[in-house]
Protein backbone atom coordinates (compact mmCIF):
# COMPACT_ATOMS: atom_id res chain seq x y z
CA UNK A 1 0.00 0.00 0.00
CA UNK A 2 1.22 3.57 -0.75
CA UNK A 3 1.34 5.21 2.56
CA UNK A 4 1.21 9.62 1.61
CA UNK A 5 1.42 12.10 4.47
CA UNK A 6 -1.15 14.67 2.95
CA UNK A 7 0.31 17.51 5.19
CA UNK A 8 1.55 21.25 3.92
CA UNK A 9 5.18 22.38 4.42
CA UNK A 10 5.43 24.77 7.06
CA UNK A 11 6.71 27.46 4.90
CA UNK A 12 4.09 27.25 2.68
CA UNK A 13 1.59 26.94 6.38
CA UNK A 14 3.37 30.24 7.19
CA UNK A 15 2.99 32.32 3.70
CA UNK A 16 -0.94 31.50 3.99
CA UNK A 17 -1.20 32.95 7.59
CA UNK A 18 0.71 35.79 6.83
CA UNK A 19 -1.09 37.00 3.60
CA UNK A 20 -3.93 37.77 5.88
CA UNK A 21 -2.34 38.03 9.53
CA UNK A 22 -0.80 41.17 11.29
CA UNK A 23 2.68 40.85 12.97
CA UNK A 24 2.78 42.52 15.93
CA UNK A 25 5.44 42.55 18.75
CA UNK A 26 5.24 42.47 22.57
CA UNK A 27 5.53 45.77 23.31
CA UNK A 28 3.56 46.93 20.64
CA UNK A 29 1.06 44.91 21.10
CA UNK A 30 0.90 46.26 25.35
CA UNK A 31 0.80 49.83 23.46
CA UNK A 32 -2.33 48.99 21.41
CA UNK A 33 -4.23 47.37 24.27
CA UNK A 34 -5.23 51.45 25.03
CA UNK A 35 -6.29 51.98 21.41
CA UNK A 36 -10.05 52.19 21.43
CA UNK A 37 -10.21 50.30 24.51
CA UNK A 38 -14.19 50.25 25.18
CA UNK A 39 -13.32 49.34 28.99
CA UNK A 40 -10.64 52.38 29.24
CA UNK A 41 -13.08 55.09 27.77
CA UNK A 42 -15.89 54.11 30.29
CA UNK A 43 -13.56 54.49 33.11
CA UNK A 44 -12.04 57.95 31.62
CA UNK A 45 -15.59 58.91 31.04
CA UNK A 46 -16.55 57.78 35.06
CA UNK A 47 -13.66 59.70 36.54
CA UNK A 48 -14.48 62.61 34.42
CA UNK A 49 -18.16 62.98 35.85
CA UNK A 50 -16.45 62.17 39.51
CA UNK A 51 -14.27 65.41 38.56
CA UNK A 52 -17.03 67.07 37.94
CA UNK A 53 -19.50 66.31 40.34
CA UNK A 54 -16.45 67.26 43.39
CA UNK A 55 -15.56 70.56 41.81
CA UNK A 56 -19.85 71.54 41.84
CA UNK A 57 -19.37 70.10 45.50
CA UNK A 58 -17.51 72.43 47.09
CA UNK A 59 -19.31 75.46 45.22
CA UNK A 60 -22.56 77.21 46.45
CA UNK A 61 -25.51 76.60 44.90
CA UNK A 62 -26.61 78.76 41.79
CA UNK A 63 -28.50 82.36 43.17
CA UNK A 64 -32.26 82.21 42.72
CA UNK A 65 -34.08 85.37 41.27
CA UNK A 66 -37.64 86.31 43.40
CA UNK A 67 -40.42 88.36 42.30
CA UNK A 68 -43.12 89.10 43.60
CA UNK A 69 -46.28 91.73 43.74
CA UNK A 70 -47.64 92.85 47.50
CA UNK A 71 -50.55 94.42 48.33
CA UNK A 72 -52.64 94.07 44.55
CA UNK A 73 -55.99 95.19 44.65
CA UNK A 74 -57.88 92.58 43.62
CA UNK A 75 -61.48 93.95 43.61
CA UNK A 76 -63.07 97.40 43.51
CA UNK A 77 -62.42 100.63 40.79
CA UNK A 78 -58.84 99.73 41.30
CA UNK A 79 -58.14 96.47 40.95
CA UNK A 80 -55.17 94.62 39.00
CA UNK A 81 -53.28 98.40 39.00
CA UNK A 82 -50.50 98.93 40.21
CA UNK A 83 -50.13 102.31 41.22
CA UNK A 84 -53.77 103.43 41.88
CA UNK A 85 -53.70 102.47 46.13
CA UNK A 86 -50.86 102.16 48.61
CA UNK A 87 -49.19 99.86 49.70
CA UNK A 88 -49.08 98.22 46.87
CA UNK A 89 -45.62 97.21 45.65
CA UNK A 90 -43.38 94.87 43.11
CA UNK A 91 -40.26 93.19 44.76
CA UNK A 92 -37.92 91.68 42.65
CA UNK A 93 -34.50 90.56 44.38
CA UNK A 94 -31.91 88.00 44.37
CA UNK A 95 -31.59 85.33 46.79
CA UNK A 96 -28.44 83.31 47.74
CA UNK A 97 -28.17 80.43 50.02
CA UNK A 98 -25.26 79.57 51.68
CA UNK A 99 -25.41 75.87 53.17
CA UNK A 100 -23.62 75.09 56.94
CA UNK A 101 -19.68 75.33 55.80
CA UNK A 102 -19.05 71.81 57.45
CA UNK A 103 -21.48 70.42 55.66
CA UNK A 104 -20.21 71.58 52.37
CA UNK A 105 -16.62 70.11 53.25
CA UNK A 106 -18.28 66.89 53.83
CA UNK A 107 -20.37 66.60 50.66
CA UNK A 108 -16.53 68.03 49.07
CA UNK A 109 -14.89 65.25 50.85
CA UNK A 110 -16.89 62.44 49.97
CA UNK A 111 -17.54 63.82 46.16
CA UNK A 112 -13.08 63.35 45.88
CA UNK A 113 -13.05 60.46 47.56
CA UNK A 114 -15.32 59.17 44.71
CA UNK A 115 -12.65 60.69 42.14
CA UNK A 116 -9.89 58.95 43.63
CA UNK A 117 -11.88 55.39 43.78
CA UNK A 118 -12.68 56.03 39.86
CA UNK A 119 -9.13 56.95 39.25
CA UNK A 120 -8.51 53.58 41.18
CA UNK A 121 -10.78 51.55 39.09
CA UNK A 122 -9.67 52.55 36.14
CA UNK A 123 -6.19 51.95 37.07
CA UNK A 124 -7.31 48.05 37.61
CA UNK A 125 -8.63 47.89 34.61
CA UNK A 126 -5.97 49.00 32.74
CA UNK A 127 -3.69 46.40 34.37
CA UNK A 128 -6.00 44.16 33.75
CA UNK A 129 -6.35 44.89 30.05
CA UNK A 130 -2.58 44.80 29.77
CA UNK A 131 -1.86 41.14 31.96
CA UNK A 132 -4.89 39.71 29.83
CA UNK A 133 -3.62 40.80 26.64
CA UNK A 134 0.29 39.81 27.14
CA UNK A 135 -0.86 36.65 28.39
CA UNK A 136 -2.57 35.84 25.55
CA UNK A 137 0.60 37.44 23.36
CA UNK A 138 2.51 35.12 25.40
CA UNK A 139 0.35 31.86 24.79
CA UNK A 140 0.87 32.84 20.68
CA UNK A 141 4.27 33.28 21.02
CA UNK A 142 4.94 29.76 21.74
CA UNK A 143 2.49 27.91 20.10
CA UNK A 144 3.91 29.35 17.43
CA UNK A 145 7.47 27.89 18.10
CA UNK A 146 5.85 24.81 19.09
CA UNK A 147 3.86 24.50 15.56
CA UNK A 148 6.87 25.38 13.92
CA UNK A 149 9.27 22.45 15.83
CA UNK A 150 6.00 20.21 15.10
CA UNK A 151 6.19 20.66 11.54
CA UNK A 152 10.12 20.42 10.97
CA UNK A 153 9.51 17.41 12.53
CA UNK A 154 7.20 15.98 10.45
CA UNK A 155 9.20 17.32 7.74
CA UNK A 156 12.59 15.31 8.79
CA UNK A 157 10.39 11.60 9.38
CA UNK A 158 8.73 12.15 5.95
CA UNK A 159 12.15 11.84 4.49
CA UNK A 160 12.57 8.34 6.09
CA UNK A 161 9.06 7.29 4.63
CA UNK A 162 10.23 6.23 1.00
CA UNK A 163 13.33 4.75 2.37
CA UNK A 164 11.53 2.49 4.30
CA UNK A 165 9.05 1.46 2.14
CA UNK A 166 12.13 0.33 -0.27
CA UNK A 167 13.39 -1.66 2.69
CA UNK A 168 10.34 -3.02 3.37
CA UNK A 169 9.72 -3.90 -0.74
CA UNK A 170 13.15 -5.59 -1.19
CA UNK A 171 12.73 -7.59 2.29
CA UNK A 172 15.95 -5.41 4.01
CA UNK A 173 13.77 -4.27 6.46
CA UNK A 174 10.46 -5.47 8.55
CA UNK A 175 7.10 -4.02 7.93
CA UNK A 176 7.13 -2.55 11.32
CA UNK A 177 9.48 -0.55 10.82
CA UNK A 178 8.08 1.25 8.21
CA UNK A 179 4.40 1.29 10.67
CA UNK A 180 6.85 2.85 13.43
CA UNK A 181 7.80 5.65 11.44
CA UNK A 182 3.71 6.09 10.56
CA UNK A 183 2.80 5.89 14.42
CA UNK A 184 5.21 8.49 15.04
CA UNK A 185 3.97 10.91 11.95
CA UNK A 186 0.52 10.11 13.22
CA UNK A 187 1.41 11.07 16.52
CA UNK A 188 2.99 14.18 15.62
CA UNK A 189 0.70 15.19 13.18
CA UNK A 190 -2.59 14.73 15.96
CA UNK A 191 -0.19 17.06 18.67
CA UNK A 192 0.97 19.82 15.60
CA UNK A 193 -3.41 19.98 15.48
CA UNK A 194 -3.65 20.33 18.98
CA UNK A 195 -1.16 23.02 18.73
CA UNK A 196 -2.45 24.63 15.94
CA UNK A 197 -6.17 24.90 17.94
CA UNK A 198 -4.27 26.29 21.15
CA UNK A 199 -2.24 28.98 18.50
CA UNK A 200 -6.03 30.02 17.10
CA UNK A 201 -7.53 30.56 20.87
CA UNK A 202 -4.57 32.43 21.73
CA UNK A 203 -4.75 34.63 18.61
CA UNK A 204 -8.72 35.03 19.17
CA UNK A 205 -8.03 36.18 22.69
CA UNK A 206 -5.12 38.81 21.51
CA UNK A 207 -7.58 40.14 19.06
CA UNK A 208 -10.33 40.71 21.56
CA UNK A 209 -7.28 43.80 23.44
CA UNK A 210 -5.27 44.85 20.42
CA UNK A 211 -7.11 46.49 16.86
CA UNK A 212 -5.44 43.59 14.32
CA UNK A 213 -8.12 40.60 13.83
CA UNK A 214 -5.34 37.95 13.05
CA UNK A 215 -1.95 38.95 14.96
CA UNK A 216 0.88 36.62 14.47
CA UNK A 217 3.26 37.10 17.33
CA UNK A 218 6.46 38.43 16.32
CA UNK A 219 9.93 38.45 17.72
CA UNK A 220 11.06 37.67 21.48
CA UNK A 221 9.05 36.96 24.41
CA UNK A 222 9.71 38.90 27.44
CA UNK A 223 11.91 37.61 29.95
CA UNK A 224 10.73 35.47 32.96
CA UNK A 225 13.21 36.62 35.48
CA UNK A 226 11.85 38.96 38.41
CA UNK A 227 14.18 41.97 39.49
CA UNK A 228 12.79 41.98 43.40
CA UNK A 229 14.48 45.10 43.92
CA UNK A 230 12.49 46.41 41.07
CA UNK A 231 9.08 44.64 42.37
CA UNK A 232 9.89 46.26 46.03
CA UNK A 233 10.18 50.02 44.13
CA UNK A 234 6.84 49.65 42.53
CA UNK A 235 4.80 48.37 45.34
CA UNK A 236 3.28 51.28 46.28
CA UNK A 237 2.22 51.82 42.78
CA UNK A 238 0.41 48.67 42.53
CA UNK A 239 -3.37 48.75 41.07
CA UNK A 240 -4.96 46.62 43.98
CA UNK A 241 -3.07 48.71 46.92
CA UNK A 242 -4.04 52.02 45.37
CA UNK A 243 -7.68 50.28 45.01
CA UNK A 244 -8.11 49.50 48.37
CA UNK A 245 -6.67 52.40 50.21
CA UNK A 246 -9.28 54.60 47.84
CA UNK A 247 -11.88 52.37 49.28
CA UNK A 248 -11.05 53.21 52.79
CA UNK A 249 -10.93 56.60 51.86
CA UNK A 250 -14.19 56.38 50.30
CA UNK A 251 -15.70 54.20 53.41
CA UNK A 252 -14.15 56.87 55.88
CA UNK A 253 -15.34 60.06 54.00
CA UNK A 254 -19.22 58.82 54.53
CA UNK A 255 -18.96 58.20 58.12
Amino acid sequence: MDWRIGLLPFSALLSAQAAQAQSVGYEEALASVRVEQPALEAGALRVQSRREAAEAADELPDPRVRAGVMNLPVSGPAAFELDRQLPTQVAIGIEQEIPNLARRRAKFGVASSEVRLAEARLGVTDRDLLADAGTAWVRLYYAQARIELAHAALDELRAFVPAANSAVASGSARPAESLAIRRELLGIEDAATSIEAERETAQAQLSRYIPFPDPVALGEAPSAALDEDQLRFELEENPELILADAEQDRAEAGV
